[in-house]
Order: C-alpha cells, then structure tokens, then sequence
C-alpha cells in the first residue's frame, strides 16, 4: 500500500510478524519488521505513542487531525496539542497499562465546549523497550446521548412522584366533598381523565411545552365535540411549560364540567368566550372565561373541591392564581398564568 510518497507493507502482513512474547503480554516488534511509527501512521483509527515516563513520541496523522477538531489546537506527529493535565493523564495511564490493557476517559474543551474521548493502552515492546501504545475514540456523541437519558430519568422519577401525590390529593379531597360514591366516582374519574389527557399530549411533546388552545381542546374532548363550537377562544395561543399546563388543564376541566351541569353549556344557546390577554410588563398572562345565555347563576352555598382547585391550582408562583365570580349573567373567571410558564 502506497500512502503520501511513502509504502508501507500490507497492514494485515505486517501484524503477522508481531508477536505475543514475555508475561507482560507486551506485543514485540523484531527489529526487521516495520518501525512503529509507519505501523501506526497505517491505522484508520487516531491512535499514538508515549513511554513510561510519559513523553508523548508519536501521533498519526488520524489523531492530529482529531485533536485539531475537538481541542482547536494545530499540534504536529510530535507535539500533538495535549494540555499539560491531559499528558498527565496519558502518563498515569502509561504506567498502568505496562504489564496490560488499561483504558481512560479524558475530556477536552473548546470554546466552551466538551469533547469526551476513551483512550485504550496497550504496551507494546521492541528492542529497545516497552512503549505504549495509545488509541482514541471519540465518545462525545455517546457521552452525550448517556447524559440525556440519566437527566430524563431523573425527570420522569421526579414527575411520577408529582404524579402520584397530585392523584393521592385529588382522591382525598373529592372523598371528602363528595356525598355519595357515585358521586366521587363520577367527579373523580373525570378529574382523573382531565390529568391523562395533558400528561398524553405533553408526552406526544415530549414534555417540552403544550398549547393553550390543546388543552381547552383536550379538555373538551371527554364531551365528543359536543361544545366545540359554543367554547370560543381568542387572543394570542401561547405554549405553556409543563407544570402551569397540568395545572390548567384541571382548572379547564372543573369550569367545563361545571358549565355542562350548571352553566352555560348546560342549555341549548349559551356559550363560553375563553380570552387569553398578555399586556407588556406584567408577570403573567391573563386568561378570562365569561359564560352567556346560561341559566341565572347563583352563589354556591359552600366552596367545594373543584372551586379549591380553579383558585389554588396556580399558586405555586407568587404570580398565578385564580379569581371566580358567580354574576346572574354566567360564571366568570380570571385565571392568571405567570410569565415564566410560557414557553
């Protein structure tokens, strides 16, 4: 094979003439075979040489090319562009790979960014000692992608937990105000629908952020389209970071069940008007719901769970929150949705 003016014998024939020889399991180089430094400059993979002491001999030219990408620095087949920390690393492991195969992982950055490479030892003996063989491996990606994993599971943990102590809550509190189990059973399956149904669309998002308008319509849903044209939304739709979209989407799901049984949607006619206003300098968004042409309203007599969950379900944030009001005319509520969930 013939590379850049200069031949080398065919990789394959030349690792035939090397040798296992001595315990240490060092690979021996006679001295009629090719010298070491052809052998490596032969190798797809970067790959280098450094003694027991540490000074770093050879890089080939697949391990300049290498460092050059990953570390922003012009290093030779000499001097390859290792930092100070990183060629004590290389000796370190030098020294442990001489009676076998050792492996690190070392880091480099570059412009703020970090590059994760595994380098693979092995001693490798000619007649004039044992020197070590290096070879690197970009696992940035890898690196990466293990990275990603381990924080998603940390945030699927954390949201199941949430999870479940939201469900726990919801059954008690609907036990609580409920008079018979069919009641609780119809309140509490419905508030558990309403749940799935954010958590499904959210998951199709891959938890990153959900629509306004997708909730109310996920929201609506349970109902087969029933209401969809007597719910009116306008305004600006915004996306909204988990947290403030599950909130929502339970508070949506108390005023729409409400409405079904004793508002506005209750009655051929009426409608509900959903505006969402966002005014520059304030620290949430403000979405308004005004029921019309419903049956006369009246003040309850006592605040049940669901109006606990419209007025608190929001409260996490100094900024969020909930005011309802009971005029003759149709419910109408102020949910105030802060800035920093929105997407």
């Amino acid at each position: 094979m013939k590379t850049g003016g200069r031949d080398f014998v065919d990789r394959g024939k030349a690792e035939k003439r090397f040798r296992l020889d001595e315990p240490r399991s060092a690979l021996r180089v006679p001295a009629s075979a090719p010298s070491f430094r052809d052998y490596l400059n032969a190798l797809d993979v970067a790959a280098g040489a450094i003694t027991l002491k540490g000074e770093f001999l050879h890089a080939n030219p697949a391990l300049v090319s290498l460092l050059q990408s990953r570390s922003g620095e012009r290093g030779s087949d000499a001097a390859p562009g290792f930092s100070p920390d990183i060629l004590e690393e290389l000796k370190q492991l030098a020294t442990r790979a001489e009676h076998g195969r050792a492996e690190a992982d070392i880091a480099l950055l570059n412009d703020g960014e970090r590059y994760n490479l595994k380098v693979v030892a092995i001693p490798f003996g000619n007649d004039t000692g044992t020197l070590i063989a290096l070879t690197f491996h970009d696992h940035t990606h890898q690196h990466m992608v293990e990275q990603q994993a381990k924080q998603l599971l940390r945030e699927v943990d954390h949201r199941v937990k949430n999870t479940l102590a939201l469900v726990l809550s919801i059954s008690n509190r609907t036990a609580s105000s409920a008079e018979t189990l069919d009641s609780f059973r119809s309140a509490f399956s419905g508030r558990m629908r309403a749940l799935a149904e954010t958590h499904n669309t959210l998951a199709e998002r891959a938890w990153s952020s959900i629509q306004l308008t997708d909730i109310l319509q996920a929201e609506l849903r349970p109902f087969a389209g029933k209401f969809n044209e007597r719910v009116r939304f306008s305004g600006t739709d915004v996306a909204l970071l988990p947290r403030a979209a599950i909130a929502l989407g339970l508070m949506l799901h108390e005023l729409i069940a409400n409405a079904a049984k004793f508002g506005a949607l209750s009655c051929d006619g009426g409608h509900v008007d959903v505006e969402l206003v966002c005014q520059p300098g304030r620290s949430f968004a403000e979405l308004r719901w005004r029921e019309e042409d419903g049956p006369a309203v009246r003040n309850p007599t006592r605040a049940g769970f669901g109006q606990a969950v419209i007025t608190r379900s929001l409260q996490y944030s100094p900024h969020g929150g909930a005011d309802l009001d009971f005029p003759p005319e149709g419910v109408q509520c102020t949910i105030r949705i802060p800035m920093e969930d929105l997407a």
